[in-house]
């Protein structure tokens, strides 16, 4: 446990330097760190680990479909709950539903499975990253969109209007480029090889510290019971709907399960808060649920990592 401790607290040390060091760098500064890990350093590190995979021998597909239906699934028994429990509008539930199963797997999953597990094992976290941006953000901002009080918005212009935004998203084109790259067997040129390993290796830093820079000044309030069932539900539920489904029904790699039991056990991604805040929806909620995720996420993250060998199918 300690070991286990000696490696993920650095983690969350470097996320308490953004958050209090945010004030410090100001608005500019934190959006210029947030724009070199969005735009540079993240995808550049994602399209090198695809590249370097040997995708076309290791690929699982019952790792796709199993993960994108746990998420689903996850999604659609936390959109009842909170429907029943707390009556909010469709939107509102969107979001809570949405928080249950996205994880900040880009910004934080990705460091922490490389120093874990190596970086052969970051295919599976990158796809899982892929799906939360192509599966589960079109699907919420399709229902946040048929829910527009003028009336005239659709499930499928909602969706389709997402699908747009996620097919400009750079993680998205870096990794499908770094996956042809793959695919093709394309050589590394030693020049290219170099700037990857140079502007890649800054994705990890900044990215823990522009999430920590994201957690500063947000608004907080509300109820902290919701906050408090979205986290158990994203930080214990979720990797363990997770495990049972990859090792039950779908029988999948433990060399692709373990990475994504560490992807899913991650605290709620900025992300939802970004949703929350472009539809103008529970912005304050989805605030408080994402520190206090992260929060917890000190216990939590360790305890999935000490489970990685312990658990059956591991």
């Amino acid at each position: 446990m300690i070991k286990i401790l000696s490696l993920v607290i650095p983690f969350f040390a470097v996320i308490g330097c953004g958050y209090f060091g945010a004030r410090l760098i100001g608005e500019a500064g934190q959006r210029g760190i947030n724009n070199l890990v969005l735009y540079f350093a993240l995808p550049v590190l994602l399209f090198s680990l695809m590249a370097r995979a040997d995708l076309a021998e290791r690929f699982q597909v019952d790792f796709v479909a199993g993960y994108t239906t746990v998420s689903l699934v996850l999604f659609a028994a936390t959109y009842l709950a909170v429907k029943l429990w707390l009556r909010p509008t469709r939107s509102e539930t969107a979001v809570y539903a949405v928080a249950s199963v996205y994880g900040n797997t880009g910004y934080m999953g990705i460091p922490i499975v490389v120093v874990m597990l190596g970086q052969a094992a970051t295919v599976p976290t990158v796809v899982a990253l892929i799906i939360d941006l192509a599966v589960m953000v079109p699907v919420t901002a399709a229902i946040i969109e048929s829910d527009s009080p003028h009336g005239n918005r659709t499930v499928r212009h909602g969706a389709l209007n997402a699908l747009r935004g996620t097919a400009r998203n750079p993680l998205i084109i870096a990794s499908a480029l770094g996956a042809g790259w793959s695919l093709a067997s394309l050589p590394m040129p030693g020049v290219l090889d170099g700037f990857l390993e140079l502007l890649g290796a800054a994705a990890a830093p900044c990215a823990l510290f522009a999430m920590g820079c994201s957690l500063y000044g947000k608004p907080l309030g509300g109820t902290l019971s919701p906050a408090l069932v979205l986290s158990l539900l994203k930080l214990v539920i979720h990797p363990l709907a997770l495990w049972f489904a990859l090792t039950q029904l779908w029988h999948v790699d433990p060399e692709w399960l373990r990475p994504a039991l560490i992807a899913s056990s991650l605290p709620v991604a900025v992300t939802v808060y970004v949703v929350g805040r472009q539809y103008n929806t529970l912005v304050i909620s989805t605030s408080t649920t994402i520190l206090v995720s992260t929060a917890l996420s000190l216990a939590t993250v360790p305890a999935v990592l000490l489970a990685l060998d312990r658990l059956p199918g591991l």
